[in-house]
């Protein structure tokens, strides 16, 4: 591993963004701005909005900086020159980590005494340290994340990072919310935020730092039973996340986007439990009944199992090529049927299990089950193995945007089945999947079967599409019709 002052990658970047008079610029509009709100409000105030600032503006900055690389790389067609040189995918991560958001490290570094002099306001030295290291580790999670969205973003498409950054802050408040119930911060954690106490002052200031507003000593309870160290914990899920979006970013950052497999299906198994066991860890509390957001919480709980599961599908969803020649190897008994490049639905199932038996072990350890939850979610499995087979048979159509396309049309059932359960409020829990409530004990079986049959025909309609020989697609200077192609 070359060192990062050392690689190639960040000194392009290096060069590229701080030349001397950039540099100059930014360290000299940093200590001016600070300067200007010391002059209009007291030196304790600038010393609380430089943090403030670190704390706010350098996440966002990474964010949107890492989110546009690679998407500028393909946008300026440096892509191919850029993915072919002998640094590994690693060095060209932490290459782009460390290098695409140097104007916003810069700002930061260069106030960075601004912010030690909140050692002399009675602020614990160690406290503040801590702060700032969580402050990089969170960093360091959403720029590894914006480099995952920009890996597979089109360069007509930025509009994703935004997206991404608003989701995550969405799910960090809608988590948050088990600080009301008495199970801490959720994931907020995560980011430096919690630890910094009350912000505002009782006298109308802006900012009003004092020995008890950074702490460190707060706890979180997970599963409702076992407190842990907050500070502890927001260090584990973000090493956590940034393994997982690390590894995504070491298989597919040198592919093309029709190329790129985030996960093999294993390893996108081990993520769907990943992700429920720790949304069921913040958000399940040991005694529901006295808990006043209880029914929101396994609301929430169930809907985030029916999200992995549908994610999951569509990483596992296989390039038509590549499914074309695992049905060739299947058909003549060299491969088997949970192959890498096989279909997906096998993987749905088997994520279902994990998310099941998930589900159940977080229950036991709080002392509570609901059977209810876990019908609902095996009937959700079936709406997903029909959904995703028909999204891998769009991706064996000669569509331009198959998986866009799939979702779409499938958008629009959804949207005429709700029209349709207006009228017959009987077929929703049929033609549509549970999300939340009780069942009926007919409505299982008959959901069953009448979307297992619906799966699959799908799934028999992308076997005989598989069987037929590939077709060229390229122009013929004749009207004479091409002969297939050997599969």
């Amino acid at each position: 591993m070359i060192a990062i002052w050392n690689n190639p990658e960040w000194v392009r970047h290096r060069r590229a963004i701080l030349r001397p008079a950039t540099a100059i610029a930014v360290v000299a509009v940093s200590w001016l701005l600070c300067a200007l709100t010391a002059y209009v409000a007291d030196s304790k105030t600038m010393i609380g909005v430089v943090i403030l600032a670190h704390m706010i503006g350098l996440p966002l900055w990474v964010g949107s900086t890492c989110g546009n690389s690679i998407m500028h790389e393909r946008a300026f067609q440096t892509f191919d020159f850029w993915r072919t040189t002998r640094l590994t995918a690693g060095e060209l991560v932490a290459g782009q980590l460390c290098g695409v958001p140097l104007m916003g490290i810069l700002a930061v570094g260069s106030t960075i005494p601004i912010a030690l002099l909140s050692i002399g306001i009675e602020v614990n030295p160690l406290n503040l340290a801590l702060i700032y290291v969580m402050l990089a580790l969170f960093c360091v999670t959403v720029g590894t994340g914006s480099l995952v969205f920009s890996m597979g973003a089109t360069p007509f498409r930025g509009s994703r990072v935004l997206t991404w950054l608003i989701g995550l802050y969405l799910v960090s408040s809608i988590v948050a919310f088990a600080n009301g119930t008495g199970m801490g911060f959720g994931l907020s954690v995560m980011t430096p935020y919690p630890f910094l106490g009350d912000m505002l002052g009782s006298e109308a200031r802006v900012v009003n730092f004092s020995a008890s507003n950074f702490s460190v000593s707060q706890s979180t309870v997970l599963f409702g039973v076992m407190p842990v160290p907050s500070f502890l914990l927001g260090i584990a899920l973000n090493l956590s996340f940034s393994g997982w979006f690390i590894l995504m970013l070491s298989r597919n950052i040198k592919k093309e986007r029709d190329e790129l497999r985030l996960l093999s299906r294993w390893q996108a198994v081990g993520f769907a439990v990943f992700i429920t066991l720790l949304f069921h860890a913040l958000g399940i509390s040991s005694r529901p009944e006295h808990s006043p957001a209880a029914s929101i919480i396994q609301q929430s709980l169930f809907f985030l199992n029916v999200l992995v599961l549908y994610l999951i599908g569509i990483i596992t969803l296989t390039p038509a090529e590549r499914l074309r020649m695992w049905w060739q190897q299947w058909s003549s008994g060299q491969a088997s049927y949970l192959h890498e490049d096989g279909f997906p639905w096998p993987w749905v199932v088997v994520t279902t299990v994990c998310l099941a038996g998930t589900a159940y072990l977080s229950a036991a350890l709080c002392g509570w089950s609901s059977p209810t939850v876990l019908w609902n979610l095996s009937l959700v499995a079936i709406f997903a193995m029909r959904d995703i087979t028909f999204l891998q048979w769009c991706q064996c159509q000669n569509f331009k945007r198959p998986l866009f396309t799939g979702a779409l049309y499938l958008g629009l059932y959804y949207f005429a089945v709700q029209l349709l359960a207006i009228s017959v409020p009987e077929l929703h829990s049929v033609l549509a999947p549970p999300m939340v409530g009780h069942l009926e004990p007919i409505q299982p079986i008959v959901t069953f079967a009448v979307q297992g049959l619906i799966a699959g025909g799908l799934l028999q309609l992308l076997s005989m599409q598989l069987k037929e020989p590939a077709r060229s697609i390229s122009p013929s200077s004749s009207d004479t019709p091409q002969p297939p192609m050997p599969t």
